[in-house]
């Protein structure tokens, strides 16, 4: 069975019929699969059956199969946390720019965030060009929604211990912190991106092992990566 064809049976619940795979779960001790779904649209107990067999078809025979389902209505503060979150455990040169009152988002199909950026960052995101399609992943991911980024932008002001350090140090030129560390951010953003390479590819051998389609591996590196396991404290 494909993803495709996974998720079209899903779909076909009613309750279901705006379902995304966010994560699966395989725990080879216990020989088990959990796949973790998420619906923004009321479920009846025969979706829930419904999704369950789709789950059970998907898994090898060999293995216990189980499915977490989770109701989950996109709004601006939900998506702003979550990702204010990813910034700051996958791009933390991109979270040092950002900060709640930078993240705008909107609602609608699609659902539209915005981050207000001064010239400096502007140029690190321009140049970090799989930043905003990465976000737009992890968000097609956690909620219901299409989303599209976007920059715009914004006068900041600096912060006050930033302007006492220049003040006594009598420098004359501003520096933000994309600025100062271009050269270091861009070698973080290009070490991320090979971490989650070596990620994905560690993933797609654990679901090899486990006899999983390897085209489930994407959500396998999210729910093993250490974001993932934040995020399944914070649900």
């Amino acid at each position: 069975m494909t993803q495709e064809e996974f998720l079209g049976q899903i779909r076909s619940a009613d309750g279901l019929r705006r379902a995304v795979l966010r994560a699966v779960e395989i725990d080879r001790s216990a020989r088990e699969c959990v796949f973790d779904l998420v619906t923004d649209t009321p479920y009846t107990a025969e979706d829930e059956q419904a999704a369950e067999r789709a789950v059970r078809a998907a898994v090898p025979a060999s293995m216990r199969a189980r499915v977490q389902l989770h109701k989950l209505v996109a709004d601006p503060s939900l998506v702003r946390s979550k990702i204010l979150e990813y910034l700051s455990h996958s791009h933390r040169a991109a979270s040092a720019c950002i900060r709640a009152e930078d993240v705008e988002v909107v609602l609608g199909d699609p659902v539209k965030f915005v981050f207000g950026v001064d010239g400096a960052e502007r140029g690190f995101f321009e140049k970090n060009e799989q930043l905003l399609p990465g976000v737009k992943a992890m968000l097609e991911r956690n909620f219901c929604n299409k989303f599209e980024g976007s920059l715009e932008d914004k006068v900041k002001e600096m912060k006050e211990e930033e302007e006492t350090e220049e003040e006594s140090e009598e420098e004359s030129e501003e520096e933000t912190p994309a600025e100062e560390t271009a050269e270091a951010e861009a070698a973080e953003a290009q070490a991320a991106a090979e971490a989650a390479d070596a990620e994905a590819l560690a993933a797609a051998d654990e679901a090899s092992a486990a006899g999983i389609p390897a085209e489930y591996a994407p959500y396998l590196a999210w729910t093993y990566g250490d974001y993932s396991a934040a995020s399944d404290e914070e649900k």
